[in-house]
């Protein structure tokens, strides 16, 4: 892979967390195969229909994320992040970490993710 595309695959997970904020969901799901395996804590999501059913009605957070590191290495990439917001209208403050495999088309086709708190 080469740099420029590192790049490219950087810039669409900034633009993806952006969207998440503004609840763009046609923007968040444009970044996901059709196939895409999301696990998120004890919960596994299969498919886009499945991922937008969550983001769309279970999701229960609002607020920003800071992205401390991004990294792309070939079809693999790696970010490690900061969320202020609420959570179900509490206040929370958690780190987590996301791991995203995208296919040959640039669309993730496996997210896993991690956080400091139990209720992803």
């Amino acid at each position: 892979m080469s740099m420029n595309n590192a790049g490219h695959l950087g810039l669409k997970l900034r633009s993806f967390y952006e969207d998440v904020e503004a609840q763009n969901f046609s923007k968040v799901l444009s970044i996901f195969a059709e196939n895409v395996e999301y696990l998120r804590g004890p919960k596994i999501l299969l498919g886009k229909k499945e991922v937008d059913e969550f983001y769309r009605s279970q999701r229960d957070l609002d607020g920003k994320h800071t992205i401390e590191h991004l990294v792309v290495v070939e079809n693999e990439a790696f970010v490690i992040a900061r969320f202020v917001g609420y959570h179900a209208h509490t206040p929370i403050d958690i780190r987590f970490a996301d791991y995203f495999v995208f296919d040959k088309n640039d669309k993730v086709v496996r997210r896993e993710s991690f956080s400091s708190r139990d209720f992803l």
